[in-house]
């Protein structure tokens, strides 16, 4: 997985980022604002020779924050159901049940050696 610090910096270029939507303008090959207040990347055309490089960029400054947000809400979500194998885990543990001569219990142990736990962002 993508260490948190990785995670935290790919956000701070995000945030520092001048505000979309950016667009690629084909004729002219650039990526600009949508005003074209602002011009990134000037002739893309021509330097890298492909469009889908210019529409690649154009849309990264919208689709990279909604991919940070998804990463977010999964690693939450994973977060929570680790939690709730741990609390299952105890429960069965608790009421003596011969869990631990089972296959399921054998795999959930195994994912929990091979996998750390991940720390939510609000650091439950």
């Amino acid at each position: 997985m993508l260490p948190k610090e990785e995670l935290d910096a790919i956000k701070e270029r995000c945030e520092n980022a001048t505000e979309g939507p950016w667009k690629y303008y084909h004729e002219d090959g650039v990526v600009a604002t949508s005003d074209k207040g602002y011009c990134f990347a000037p002739e893309i055309s021509e330097e890298i020779g492909y469009d889908g490089n210019g529409e690649f960029i154009a849309n990264a400054r919208e689709d990279i924050p909604k991919l940070l947000s998804e990463i977010d809400e999964l690693r939450n979500r994973l977060d929570d159901v680790e939690g709730l194998l741990e609390d299952a885990l105890g429960d069965l543990d608790d009421m003596y049940l011969n869990l631990h001569n089972t296959k399921t219990y054998d795999d959930i142990m195994d994912y929990f050696e091979k996998n750390e736990p991940i720390t939510r962002r609000d650091g439950e």
